[in-house]
């Protein structure tokens, strides 16, 4: 809980992802005492810029700087992909559904709306799309980022 209090952490559990991850879970202002192998590491980042737009601060060399253009714009690319899967795959289904009134030619969609969500959610994740959860991390990543200009 006393994020200042982590610098004294071994460099073995500061190049460690999984403690880190829980690390930064508890406090992202720990992403500054992560180990420089794990310093751009993408699921870290999304971690603290998701829960803290101060995480910016502890990202300044010129490295630093390219990195956080290419995590910007991976940030705000999986989100353009989510939302196109949703709005022009899943809107697309649904209204097909409605305008005709008749079930959709994929059968596994026509099992009532929660278990069509669930496939749907499938669909998603074998194309590589984010989760809800993932998404809502990225959404606030991106305004994090946004606000300091990337």
């Amino acid at each position: 809980e006393n994020w200042s209090e982590f610098e004294n952490a071994s460099a073995r559990l500061r190049s460690n992802k999984e403690f880190m991850l829980k690390a930064i879970g508890a406090d992202a202002r720990v992403i500054s005492d992560v180990e420089d192998e794990l310093r751009h590491d993408y699921d870290l980042a999304l971690l603290a810029f998701s829960q803290d737009r101060r995480a910016l601060h502890f990202f300044s060399s010129e490295e630093d700087f390219e990195f956080m253009v290419s995590f910007a714009s991976t940030v705000r690319r999986k989100i353009a992909e989510y939302d196109t899967f949703t709005k022009v795959v899943v809107y697309n289904i649904v209204d097909r559904q409605k305008k005709r009134n008749a079930s959709c030619t994929l059968s596994l969609l026509n099992q009532g709306p929660e278990t069509a969500r669930c496939h749907l959610d499938m669909i998603s994740s074998y194309l590589g799309l984010p989760s809800e959860a993932e998404l809502a991390m990225l959404c606030k990543a991106s305004a994090n980022l946004l606000y300091w200009g990337f």
